[in-house]
């Protein structure tokens, strides 16, 4: 009986994986004929302009309308304040890029992330006019293959392009873009007083389960923050939705903020110490925007920590196997030896972050269009 069993098992995983190569074939074709066809299209819109009547330049930043609202679109926003000589536009779907390819005489297209890559394929448009921004690496990531043809790949950290680099992407195919802050709307102010002791910045996940809720260590982060708030330590959250989070314990020392964005400088400039306790990370940009305010910072060894640690400006890092008392433990020494960053040690912090600054990541981007012109 548990041979038959076995025997059926087996001749299970082999038809699976014949229908497997089938519906492969069947997606190759289709890719094959949907590009021919794009193609074709893209012609007809190049046929029906007058290049030499046009002198303007484009950088399209690409997002499907299911993604609209994610913090890259804001950033591709944020950079287009400091373009020089491109104009920056969003588009959404096959018809707002040809649309706009249509109205310039060169154009680039930058991918606010690496899954939209098969779109752009499909929709024919040349591999050497497209940039994706890569956040952080899945273990499930299909879209390395389409990421090798590209003009350039433009992880947001150090350690992202190093993975990339074992995974087979050449060195010179990638650029560290880091996602960046404007220095016009964060910058130090010198607070002697300070609202709060600990602020954490991210939206709420109601899923604890999530995969998202894993990896911003939620259970950590709330947590922390309760024992924090018990011990008489000022604590604010801000972002959406924790205002819905039934495990944070109500106190006179935890507040809950949903501000707008334009309201961060002065919440950060109230706040003695930022802390991000992601298990994995790309950035985050709360972090670039906490440190220009003068924020002591405390995080785990991933996304933008890496490349802005520095013990002497009071940018620290924490061994991701710490334990919840040895952290609180950690941060109650901070607080009771607080010094604040002086004008000197903050100028030093300023020039190191001067890289990850919209005005530099915009010059950037537009010299990389340049180069496929």
């Amino acid at each position: 009986m548990v041979k038959v069993k076995s025997v059926i098992n087996n001749l299970d995983c082999k038809f699976i994986n014949k229908i497997h190569i089938i519906f492969k074939l069947i997606y190759k074709l289709k890719y094959k004929f949907s590009s021919y066809f794009r193609i074709e299209e893209y012609k007809k819109f190049n046929d029906r302009t007058n290049p030499k009547s046009q002198r303007k330049k484009v950088i399209i930043g690409f997002i499907t309308k299911k993604s609209s609202g994610w913090i890259l679109q804001y950033t591709f926003n944020d950079l287009s304040k400091y373009s020089l000589n491109y104009n920056f536009e969003i588009c959404y779907n096959f018809s707002d890029i040809y649309k706009t390819i249509a109205k310039y005489k060169y154009f680039h297209i930058f991918s606010l992330h690496p899954s939209f890559l098969k779109r752009l394929y499909l929709y024919a448009i040349p591999s050497k006019k497209i940039t994706t921004f890569y956040t952080h690496s899945r273990f499930n990531n299909l879209n390395l293959t389409l990421a090798k043809k590209l003009n350039k790949i433009l992880p947001m950290n150090s350690f992202e392009s190093n993975l990339l680099e074992l995974e087979g992407i050449k060195k010179e195919n990638m650029q560290v873009f880091y996602a960046g802050y404007d220095q016009n709307i964060f910058y130090p102010l010198f607070k002697k007083k300070k609202k709060f002791d600990v602020i954490f910045v991210c939206k709420y996940d109601s899923i604890p389960e999530s995969y998202y809720s894993k990896r911003k260590n939620y259970n950590m982060l709330i947590a922390l923050a309760n024992s924090l708030s018990d011990s008489f330590i000022k604590v604010a959250i801000l972002g959406k939705d924790w205002n819905k989070c039934k495990y944070l314990r109500k106190s006179d020392y935890l507040s809950i903020l949903d501000p707008e964005h334009s309201e961060y400088l002065n919440i950060y400039n109230d706040s003695k110490i930022f802390i991000n306790l992601s298990k994995y990370e790309g950035g985050p940009v709360s972090l670039l925007e906490s440190m220009a305010c003068g924020c002591i910072t405390i995080t785990f060894p991933t996304g933008f920590s890496l490349d802005f640690f520095s013990d002497e400006l009071q940018s620290f890092l924490i061994p991701l196997n710490i334990t919840l008392e040895e952290l609180e433990k950690y941060i109650k020494f901070i607080l009771n030896n607080y010094i604040p960053l002086d004008e000197i040690k903050m100028q030093k912090r300023l020039e190191m972050l001067h890289k990850a600054r919209f005005q530099t990541l915009t010059k950037e981007l537009e010299e990389i269009a340049d180069l496929n012109i």
